[in-house]
């Protein structure tokens, strides 16, 4: 499946994207895709922040409301408490997108198609599909697409480092 159309559809890029790759940044088209990716993470980490705020309280009013003698409340303050709060105040400070931007890479290799073997645990098995491109693993989302690049084809790649998004890409010629 040698489609370049396919290919800038699935991986959601076009020429001015191409371009500003080609030239060490993303385009304002990828930059609004990365935020808006990147705030979908940002509500679950304040969501979850809050229901480990909510954990915390919880042992502190059934304690309150059953009147417990000062000895119940010790495993609350020295374990509970401190576990909960630390969980919490991580999940708002990483919801707060303050993080170490992701960084716009290049590289070149051959296409190198892995399919793995895993198991669930009620033992069924399925497959995870990568590809591996000038030594960097990427992940397939769609398992049907796996052969939109073709095993040994040449590619430049444009992607995120931390996240391993392939951003855009170029065939190349074989020598």
């Amino acid at each position: 499946m040698d489609n370049e159309k396919e290919i800038r559809k699935y991986f959601d890029f076009n020429d001015a994207d191409l371009f500003a790759n080609r030239n060490g940044y993303l385009s304002p088209r990828q930059q609004a895709r990365v935020k808006q990716e990147g705030k979908g993470a940002h509500k679950v980490l304040l969501i979850f922040g809050f229901i480990m705020v909510a954990a915390d309280l919880l042992p502190f009013l059934i304690l309150l409301f059953v009147k417990a003698p000062w000895q119940h409340w010790l495993p609350w303050l020295i374990i509970w408490l401190p576990v909960w709060t630390f969980l919490a105040i991580l999940a708002f400070r990483l919801s707060g997108g303050t993080s170490t931007p992701d960084t716009l890479i290049t590289i070149e290799g051959q296409v190198n198609i892995i399919k793995e073997e895993n198991e669930d645990n009620h033992a069924h098995k399925f497959y995870d599909y990568y590809w591996s491109i000038g030594g960097v693993k990427f992940d397939v989302a769609d398992s049907e697409k796996v052969d939109i690049l073709q095993q040994g084809d040449i590619y430049r790649v444009y992607y995120l480092d931390l996240a391993k998004e392939i951003m855009s890409l170029e065939k190349l010629a074989k020598n």
